[in-house]
């Protein structure tokens, strides 16, 4: 098995099974690169508007992968089959004119950081209390993520609040962002867990 999403570490990724023999092609994954064409000049467009729209076409969610931009171009990965069915079907991101392109994977735009690097401390290390503590969330408003599987570690989903994280994990949080754990840096006079971390804010 083989998993792919248009680029490297995608949160949204396609699963490809296939025999031991087989050396399976990007092709294999059925993936389209669709860019938003729209008058930059003029019109700024966010993330949610895009996934709000495409949402609303009538697809379901998960032929959808990653949105991505290099803060003036918007591009979104897409299930093959999938689009032409929106070329035709959307031409406005909310009050912005638009129409959809499809582009060859040489096209792909460079994503830019918008990671946030922070030292910070923290009670603890369980995937709740970063949640809970990076998001400005109650401890139980950060579990109901959990039980509503929104919640990944390393792009696979994780439904134990109290699973602690490791240097270099990533929680991605749907509907709030990312963090990353880059370094633990002791204790802190209060008894708290310093720490190194980059956070993705949507």
């Amino acid at each position: 098995m083989s998993s792919y999403g248009g680029l490297n570490n995608a949160e949204r990724q396609r699963a490809l099974f296939y025999p031991d023999y087989y050396e399976p092609e990007l092709a294999d994954f059925q993936i389209s690169l669709m860019e938003v064409i729209y008058p930059h000049k003029f019109a700024v467009l966010h993330h949610g508007s895009i996934l709000g729209t495409l949402v609303n076409s009538g697809i379901q969610r998960e032929v959808l992968g990653d949105i991505i931009t290099d803060s003036m171009r918007w591009q979104f990965f897409v299930e093959e089959p999938i689009a032409s069915f929106l070329k035709t079907e959307v031409d406005r991101v909310s009050r912005v004119k638009v129409r959809l392109e499809t582009q060859p994977m040489s096209e792909r735009v460079t994503q830019i950081s918008e990671w946030e690097e922070v030292n910070d401390t923290v009670p603890s290390l369980r995937a709740d209390a970063l949640i809970s503590h990076f998001y400005n969330l109650s401890r139980k408003h950060a579990k109901d993520l959990f039980q509503a599987h929104k919640i990944q570690l390393n792009w696979m989903t994780l439904d134990k609040p109290d699973y602690e994280l490791s240097d270099f994990d990533i929680l991605s949080v749907r509907g709030y962002g990312r963090i990353r754990l880059n370094e633990q840096n002791g204790v802190s006079k209060k008894g708290k867990l310093k720490i190194s971390a980059a956070v993705l804010k949507k």
